[in-house]
């Protein structure tokens, strides 16, 4: 008789999958965390985050702890989220961001280069407000290196909301 091999990461992280797919942006923001303000949006999230900004040509930058990163971009180029080669177990649901229509994804990173195995959770917002070369959007990805490390996320993206002028 053979043996099984025990599949509890991959059942973690979809019973994890599942409960984000079903309430991303119902989950409440806890009391003690701050807002921080990142330019054209601001977000609820844990005060012991630190933050690093960045980005030539968008406001772009990253929240961190030791455990999870959080990326954020908001401009032109903002990567869609869309699925990679890279990727596993790849969900993704419309749904809104401050009353303006967005993409939430999930998945995990295939076991190979710098990242391998992280979970992901994140959102696209593809149009926030308009520029004269186009489209400025908002993807927010946080990475962990378990799926339990994102169960504050869907409270955290639940939270955004966006500096005027955002198209309503």
């Amino acid at each position: 008789m053979g043996t099984l091999k025990p599949r509890f990461p991959t059942l973690a992280f979809l019973l994890l999958a599942g409960s984000f797919m079903a309430g991303c942006v119902a989950a409440a923001a806890p009391a003690d965390w701050r807002t921080w303000d990142l330019g054209a949006f601001r977000m609820r999230a844990p005060a012991d985050l630190r933050h690093a900004a960045g980005g030539i040509d968008s406001q772009a930058g990253a929240l961190t702890t030791a455990a999870l990163r959080i990326d954020y971009d908001f401009g032109l180029y903002s990567d869609p989220l869309d699925r990679r080669a890279d990727t596993l177990d790849y969900q993704s649901r419309a749904g809104t961001v401050d009353g303006l229509a967005a993409r939430f994804v999930r998945y995990r990173i295939a076991p190979a280069g710098a990242q391998a195995g992280q979970a992901c959770s994140g959102v696209h917002v593809p149009e926030v407000r308009s520029s004269g070369m186009g489209s400025l959007a908002l993807t927010v990805l946080a990475c962990a290196e378990h799926a339990d490390g994102l169960r504050d996320v869907p409270a955290m993206l639940g939270s955004i909301r966006f500096q005027p002028p955002a198209r309503r």
